[in-house]
């Protein structure tokens, strides 16, 4: 009877440390969508397997200004972009060159920083998506 409720017990204690891991994991995510726009929260936001990049879709326009030498990417774009739901979101990223206008991209955003971005063809753009780019020409 003694090593059955020792087993009981060492049962209970793994599953309440398991359940308080998810609440920290929760709660983690919590904060950072809150305060996405502080640098340390989007970097330790990284290491939480609960939060997750989202592919958005947006047609490349002109860009908004050109950097200078000190940024990151020679162009700056911002655009509204649309995931494959056809959710909106504004959408800001810096382009390494200048883009080609009219040309369909897939941007990932982690946390609302665009982490990368391909370009995709009009073929491999989701049909809720690519309604809401084409009613904004």
């Amino acid at each position: 009877m003694n090593i059955s409720r020792k087993f009981i017990i060492t049962i209970t204690s793994i599953i309440i440390g398991i359940a308080c891991i998810f609440i920290v994991l929760f709660a983690w995510k919590a904060y950072a969508e809150q305060h996405s726009d502080h640098a340390n929260v989007r970097d330790y936001a990284q290491f939480n397997p609960l939060i997750r990049e989202t592919d958005y879709y947006v047609q490349v326009s002109d860009p908004l200004k050109k950097n200078g030498k000190n940024q990151i990417g020679e162009y700056a774009y911002m655009t509204d972009g649309f995931d494959k739901d056809g959710v909106g979101h504004t959408v800001t990223f810096n382009g390494m060159k200048k883009l080609k206008k009219g040309a369909y991209l897939k941007v990932s955003l982690f946390l609302g920083e665009a982490k990368s971005y391909n370009e995709v063809s009009k073929d491999n753009v989701p049909n809720k998506p690519l309604k809401k780019l084409e009613s904004q020409q």
